[in-house]
């Protein structure tokens, strides 16, 4: 065979190659939605959604100025720390402009173990087309399995609901 049939099988391999990589690549970065990829400043070692394997991820959206979020975020840290940490995890991510305001309001109520995301430009809230606070969602691998829009008695018991439902074998 001549240098030049040598060449172009090289050259083919080489693209047969890249295309291959890249078409891998692609379906494994897109396998899940464009929000779990997206970066945040956090006081977990986690920094995206997509970083927790667990079978359920809760994600409470709260600011410092909201005012049922001052009773919220309490239930939902003492709540969410009784759920088994293998099946489900717990974020809360906070939309208040300046970080210092909602560690200040999560010291104010002693919240020492909420897991928290901080998303000053609403990067989540707008990707998950959240409405007012609090909001509640709850996903699973493939997509939304609920939320719940405002905080109240009623909520308590839907939650209660769902968490015993999702938490069957």
């Amino acid at each position: 065979m001549s240098k030049q049939k040598w060449f172009y099988i090289g050259i083919a391999l080489i693209a047969l190659l890249l295309g291959s990589f890249t078409a891998i690549r692609w379906t494994e970065s897109h396998d899940e939605p464009g929000y779990m990829r997206l970066h945040f400043d956090t006081n977990v070692s986690e920094t995206k959604l997509g970083d927790f394997k667990q079978d359920y991820l809760i994600i409470d959206f709260w600011a410092s100025w909201c005012q049922p979020c001052v009773k919220s975020l309490p239930y939902y840290e003492q709540r969410f720390n009784q759920l088994p940490t293998d099946k489900f995890a717990y974020i809360a991510v906070n939309l208040d402009s300046e970080a210092d305001s909602a560690k200040q309001f999560l010291a104010d109520l002693n919240l020492t173990q909420t897991n928290v995301f901080y998303d000053p430009n609403g990067q989540l809230q707008q990707a998950l087309n959240i409405t007012g606070l609090p909001t509640l969602v709850i996903l699973n691998k493939q997509q939304e399995v609920t939320r719940l829009l405002g905080y109240n008695e009623k909520h308590k018991t839907k939650l209660d609901s769902i968490l015993t439902e999702l938490s069957q074998p």
